[in-house]
């Protein structure tokens, strides 16, 4: 995936994308961002642990071999959960990162459809740090999921 993302690049923006990046980053902290950062592809990495935020792809994780990836939908040094993330998020700049998430992953998923071999070493690579005898047990349990949980009315009891 990481190749595939390297060879599609990162998000360039237009002259109109430019002035908007380099007014969001005016509203910032100081500090050294440039709109060019969203051209930058970030060296691979394996993560080992999860991070502090939350995935619904954790679970998935355990039983099949994963990647993920992260463009570029925001302006360089956008805090989640901000006006500048919406606002940058909901412009040409949003839909020119996910554009580019969108062909990283299609391409990724074509070499995986065309190369039985790199599906078959990735999940060697799972087996091998999970274990042979590893059996993957959700947190939650055999509970059945709280349908309904604020009205107290469950449809499976009806």
């Amino acid at each position: 995936m990481f190749n595939k993302l390297s060879k599609i690049g990162g998000v360039a923006y237009s002259p109109q994308e430019r002035a908007f990046a380099e007014e969001l980053i005016s509203s910032f902290p100081p500090a050294d961002y440039k709109p060019e950062d969203a051209l930058k592809i970030e060296k691979f990495r394996v993560e080992e642990r999860g991070g502090p935020a939350s995935s619904d792809v954790g679970d998935v994780s355990w039983v099949t071999p994963t990647a993920s990836i992260a463009a570029a939908t925001w302006v360089p040094g956008t805090v989640a959960h901000s006006w500048q993330a919406v606002a940058s998020g909901g412009s040409s700049i949003g839909v020119s990162g996910m554009l580019v998430a969108a062909k990283t992953m299609a391409i990724s998923a074509m070499e995986l459809f065309t190369n039985p071999m790199m599906l078959q070493k990735a999940k060697e690579e799972k087996l091998k740090r999970t274990g042979a005898d590893f059996k993957y047990k959700s947190l939650v349990g055999d509970r059945l999921p709280p349908f309904n949980f604020m009205s107290g009315n469950d449809p499976r009891k009806n």
